[in-house]
């Protein structure tokens, strides 16, 4: 199994116990050696006398390396680029060997559901318990979406594109989707398939490894990663990253010694996430998209709710301000936390109707754009999608202020009227004159 620091315990000897061995593990974390025995590629500190060195015969004759640098650059994006990679490490038992019969992601075994995994969304991942466990690194494409998927579906929202929430691909995705991607890129669509590449020669590791960094999405999901990654990567690779995709569970600050059965949230925990995506860690990233959900028993009271979202919303503003130069910033939130700022930023009109003052919510898209100042507007309907710029109805004069997307992290059909939300949860209506379908969430 994989271990997390954050995981329950029902006593404080126990907690103790596991956060020991926790750490146990973290000591045995393949980090980078210090110093390095040698560099595979040239030190950006080194001035250029430093980093010559006499071109090996085999370039000479190699007819890969007759091929000019900037042609060579464009066949190595096309075969390593512009795609959406995980990296993952955790300490777990290895995966059985792949089963022929299996068509699922990278030839993932999977087991039968049961009831309980169904319930929880759960895939069972099939492992081999008799070899200890280890650390070890995991990545590949993601497949979570459907190589027809043009784009047209919009952010990764409710109602829009599938998001971190409904990733499998670590547990094996979907053979439906991932032979779909077979048949269009070939039997290797779910690796990466750069290991041979970087290992053929020390030229091509040099010229590949900045196509790999700069021009991918790498999508992090595991909060060993995003703690220890500094230590896993070179701080040059960071520097090349432009696109970063982050899942981060929110949880309380709940202690073993804690009489309390509900608790407040743990800022610090998510501080540390927001301190990560820094701009002094990732001078080059233009896209950040950051998926925040409810960890599992995470002790939030949930009519504190409100609270929590005034308290997220200031770290998110704080964090913003620092990352103007971003071209896409958006955060996602699970639809308990996000509907307590929906109605808020729903823009509203006042009539008054028979002498009655009534308030109008117009319909609008399930995404909010919010500015670093705490103003917040809908996408309205009907619209062009603005994403990942601001919508198209705030006026110009707030043109240079900083803001972000909030999103909501569901699977679920995303309705314009009450009364289509009602039909579609099974709801029956009499015959007669039907109710007006321009109606309010």
């Amino acid at each position: 199994m994989a271990f997390d620091p954050g995981s329950p315990c029902s006593s404080g000897t126990r907690e103790q116990r596991w956060k020991e061995y926790w750490q146990a593990q973290l000591k045995k974390l393949p980090v980078l050696p210090n110093p390095r025995p040698r560099a595979l590629t040239p030190d950006p500190f080194l001035g250029s006398e430093a980093n010559r060195a006499p071109i090996p015969r085999y370039q000479e004759s190699c007819f890969w390396f007759k091929v000019p640098p900037n042609i060579r650059r464009d066949i190595l994006r096309l075969a390593f680029g512009d795609t959406r990679l995980h990296l993952f490490i955790d300490w777990d038992y290895v995966d059985v060997s792949r089963q022929p019969s299996q068509k699922l992601h990278c030839g993932i075994a999977r087991g039968p559901l049961d009831d309980e995994n169904m319930a929880k969304r759960r895939i069972k991942r099939l492992k081999d318990e008799t070899q200890p466990e280890k650390w070890q690194w995991w990545g590949s494409r993601c497949h979570r979406i459907h190589p027809s998927d043009d784009g047209t579906l919009g952010p990764m929202t409710r109602g829009g594109s599938l998001g971190p929430w409904a990733d499998y691909c670590r547990s094996g995705g979907s053979a439906d989707i991932c032979e779909a991607w077979r048949r269009q890129d070939g039997p290797s669509a779910c690796h990466i398939g750069v290991t041979g590449w970087l290992l053929s020669c020390r030229q091509n590791y040099f010229e590949t490894i900045d196509i790999l960094y700069s021009t991918n999405t790498l999508i992090l999901e595991d909060t060993c990663v995003l703690n220890s990654l500094p230590k896993l990567l070179l701080p040059q690779r960071l520097e090349l990253v432009t696109s970063l995709e982050i899942t981060w569970p929110l949880r309380s600050c709940k202690t073993p010694s804690s009489r309390e059965f509900w608790e407040d949230l743990d800022v610090r925990n998510l501080d540390i996430m927001l301190d990560f995506v820094s701009p002094s860690k990732f001078p080059a990233l233009g896209r950040l998209y950051v998926y925040l959900p409810l960890e599992d028993y995470h002790d939030l009271f949930p009519h504190d709710h409100s609270d929590h979202m005034d308290i997220i919303m200031n770290c998110l503003d704080s964090c913003v301000r620092r990352m103007t130069h971003l071209t896409e910033c958006s955060f996602a939130l699970p639809t308990d936390l996000f509907e307590e700022i929906f109605d808020d930023a729903k823009e509203t009109h006042r009539e008054v109707m028979v002498g009655y003052d009534v308030t109008i919510r117009l319909d609008s898209y399930k995404q909010i754009w919010r500015d670093v100042d705490g103003n917040m507007a809908t996408t309205k309907l009907p619209c062009l999608d603005s994403y990942p710029n601001r919508p198209y109805h705030l006026s110009q004069d707030v043109e240079g202020t900083a803001g972000y997307w909030i999103l909501e992290a569901s699977e679920e059909a995303v309705y314009f009227s009450h009364l289509e939300e009602l039909r579609a949860r099974g709801a029956v209506f009499q015959c007669g004159t039907e109710p007006n379908s321009v109606g309010t969430y």
